[in-house]
């Protein structure tokens, strides 16, 4: 069984930092993005409201919005305004030490992760098909952010912990009990096999053995 996890802890546990306070402005002024603001003109640089964490990769390639989409505005007028937010921040933003050079590797790694409190319908999925400015993700979590183990596999990030942690480790576990166990001495078998062809009882009893996997 895993452990609960909210998108707060998926993202810390891979080392990306969030540039929101917990009373939605940025935590640092060098980091203003007046693109993701209510008001340009305020000071406190505090977010739509809808903009919940911004965060940075450790090698600041990728940026990931999570935004919470209201219930009465649909997931395509949703993520095209926040497409042209975007837009407005890759051309005039400026992000770390007032710097609008870092946006330049950014630029075509800036992901929508659209919170959603249920399964996004068939419908609504295809808006993850757009790629255009940003790539969308519809992320199901409850109110509390915690999301469920079968639906971290939609974070691009976690798609390598995933496949490290359970394919390959399943696939070397499945080759490893293959493998006849250690009192079986391959090399001694191969030369009895080309040059004597026989085994002893013994020798017998272990090669069966391991071929009816009664180790």
């Amino acid at each position: 069984m895993h452990n609960s996890m909210t998108w707060k802890q998926c993202f810390e546990k891979y080392s990306y930092r969030g540039l929101l306070t917990e009373s939605g402005n940025f935590n640092d002024p060098q980091n203003g993005i007046s693109s993701f603001c209510a008001n340009d003109c305020d000071d406190n640089m505090h977010v739509f409201p809808e903009l919940l964490q911004v965060y940075i990769s450790a090698q600041n390639d990728e940026m990931f919005l999570i935004i919470e989409r209201g219930n009465d505005e649909s997931i395509e007028t949703f993520c095209e305004k926040w497409d042209r937010n975007i837009m407005k921040f890759i051309n005039f933003g400026k992000l770390i030490d007032n710097n609008h050079d870092i946006i330049r590797s950014l630029k075509y790694n800036i992901v929508q992760i659209v919170l959603c409190a249920s399964s996004p319908s068939e419908t609504e999925l295809l808006i993850e098909k757009s790629v255009s400015i940003s790539r969308k993700i519809l992320l199901p979590c409850n109110k509390s952010g915690v999301i469920e183990d079968r639906d971290r596999i939609l974070l691009p990030f976690w798609d390598k912990s995933f496949k490290q942690d359970t394919t390959i480790q399943d696939e070397n576990n499945n080759l490893q009990s293959l493998l006849p166990p250690d009192k079986l001495n391959l090399s001694t078998i191969r030369k009895k096999l080309t040059n004597e062809k026989y085994f002893n009882s013994a020798e017998f009893q272990e090669i069966e053995g391991w071929l009816t996997n009664d180790n």
